[in-house]
């Protein structure tokens, strides 16, 4: 595949759409996997209304963690394995191989409008900027430390060590609303919804996960995890081989919406497996569980 066949296949998002994370793990539930806060995303995550939303999904992955503990995946995120290391190895302009993939955040703003990806890793600018110089492909302009570069459906920010691509309906106003958003000059998704401010704080950067915001959440479904009240959740995974550790949580709109009963009944189908205890802090609801990597990361939550 061409370096500008790749722009115009929107790179990670592209890895995440086709095989289905961003679908499987949209029921609600960086860049930095090693860092221990969801700053290290959410620094990338412009306000909804800055990229004209109301809310989107975000999907996260190290994909080193999930090709480290393949033989421990369920059969259905096996795909994944393979597509990361096809766009590290054919795909991804700058990396030989899925080891140099270091991180991937994907906004995901519906199947109308597109997604953005944040990639970091063992990227050099000036050797991509070099394999692109023969290809169809637009310089646009320089924007902090990014060189922006267009085709005719893709925006590209590329820097050393990062690769920003935006495929959606306005992709050059996307990728220079995350790079400024980044760099503090467009607010952040944090900065624009109290759910989402409180959500950082309570789940780390995991190895494969989702965060989304909602409006609140008024007809509840407890057998798919949809509880009164709920304005935020996240759901992340740290992946150690055989086993994997997570962590959801769930904020409400106020503390007095939470229902126990409605948690009872939810924990006891399969809306929130693979989790079955929780803890209240004010309007937020925390899990955490640790269990087989295949059993968890099978289950209706991811």
């Amino acid at each position: 595949m061409d370096r500008r066949s790749v722009l115009q296949a929107a790179g990670g998002g592209a890895v995440l759409a086709t095989v289905g994370l961003a679908g499987c793990l949209s029921a609600i539930p960086g860049i930095g996997g090693n860092d221990d806060t969801f700053e290290s995303v959410a620094k990338w995550l412009p306000a909804p209304s800055a990229v004209n939303q109301d809310h989107y999904g975000v999907n996260t992955m190290d994909p080193y963690a999930l090709i480290d503990a393949e033989d421990h995946l369920p059969d259905e995120l096996n795909d994944i394995v393979a597509n990361v290391e096809q766009m590290a190895t054919e795909q991804l302009p700058g990396a030989a191989s899925a080891e140099d993939v270091e991180y991937l955040v994907t906004g995901n703003f519906g199947p109308f409008e597109g997604t953005f990806d944040v990639i970091e890793g063992e990227f050099d600018a000036e050797e991509i900027e070099e394999s692109l110089a023969d290809e169809s492909v637009t310089h646009v302009r320089t924007q902090g430390t990014f060189e922006l570069y267009e085709t005719d459906v893709t925006h590209v920010g590329i820097t050393d060590g990062t690769i920003i691509v935006a495929n959606t309906t306005t992709p050059t106003e996307t990728a220079a609303t995350v790079v400024e958003t980044e760099a503090g000059d467009s607010p952040r998704y944090a900065s624009e919804h109290d759910g989402f401010d409180a959500l950082t704080d309570e789940i780390p950067p995991g190895d494969i996960g989702h965060v989304k915001t909602t409006d609140p959440i008024e007809d509840p479904d407890l057998e798919n995890g949809y509880l009164t009240g709920v304005v935020a959740k996240g759901a992340m995974f740290d992946v150690e081989g055989e086993e994997v550790s997570g962590t959801l949580a769930m904020v409400f709109e106020d503390e007095s919406v939470i229902d126990e009963e409605e948690l009872e009944t939810a924990l006891e189908g399969d809306g929130l497996q693979p989790f079955s205890d929780y803890e209240i802090d004010g309007n937020v609801v925390r899990m955490t569980e640790t269990g087989p990597t295949e059993e968890f990361l099978g289950s209706e939550i991811v």
